[in-house]
This record gives C-alpha cells, structure tokens and sequence, in this order.
C-alpha cells in the first residue's frame, strides 16, 4: 500500500488485521515527505465519507474507517463550506465507540478551534494587530 486510496480500499475490503493495518499507514503516509502523488483524491474521499460510512456494516470496519477520515480531514479543501460535513459528526458523536466519538472530536476542533480561539485566549492577537482586548475602557 502506497497511497492513501489504496489504504482506504483495504479500510473497506481487507481482513480485519489488514484494515487496522492500513488505517494506521494513512498517518504516516500523509505526514512523511517523498511520497508522490499522496494527496491526490483525498478531497473526494472526505466529501463521500458519509455515504462510505453508511454502507459499512462492520463495526470495527467503521472505526478504522473513521480514524482515517480524521487524519486526512484538514486537507479536505472546502474552506468556503466548513460545515459540509457537519450532519454527519453529529451522528458519529452519538456513537457508543469512544474511539469513534473521540475521531469526530479532532475533526469538529479542526473547524471550530480557529472561531473559538479569541474565548480560550483573551487578549489573541494576529499578525501584531489586538483582535480582542482585555482591558476595559
């Protein structure tokens, strides 16, 4: 396995220990460098994530599966629409697999963490310019 689209056809066909196996690689295949061509359908992958999900009817299948959409989330490239996947998450927070519930986590503070940044740090600032002010006037 080679590429994340291979790793995700082994998430969804392979035996047990082979998806558990891929799902593991897919962090290393997007964090080492010199693998070409590693991000290429990432995009579509995560736009039908859902519809994937849905048709998974192993459970521990639909944990590997989501831990892999939570590594490769951020690249997803619809910063225009953070929301899309939204219906989606909340389902999977529902889910008895912590594991599952804890994947859904990191990828709602990928989208969130940058709106709530200014009320878990007073006083954050960008680029030199005071966005929110703590003292009082």
């Amino acid at each position: 396995m080679d590429t994340i689209k291979e790793c995700f056809e082994m998430i969804l066909q392979g035996r047990m220990d082979d998806s558990r196996r891929a799902a593991r690689l897919v962090r290393k295949l997007v964090y080492c460098s010199g693998v070409k061509g590693k991000y290429e359908d990432i995009q579509n992958l995560v736009k039908d994530a859902p519809e994937v999900y849905n048709k998974i009817s192993e459970d521990w299948r639909r944990e590997n599966f989501v831990v892999v959409v939570s590594v490769v989330y951020f690249l997803h490239d619809r910063e225009a629409e953070p929301d899309f996947l939204f219906p989606w998450f909340f389902q999977l927070l529902q889910h008895p697999n912590g594991v599952i519930r804890y994947a859904t986590v990191r990828m709602l503070s990928h989208e969130l963490g940058p709106l709530s940044v200014y009320n878990r740090i007073p006083g954050f600032k960008t680029d030199g310019l005071t966005i929110f002010k703590t003292e009082t006037s």
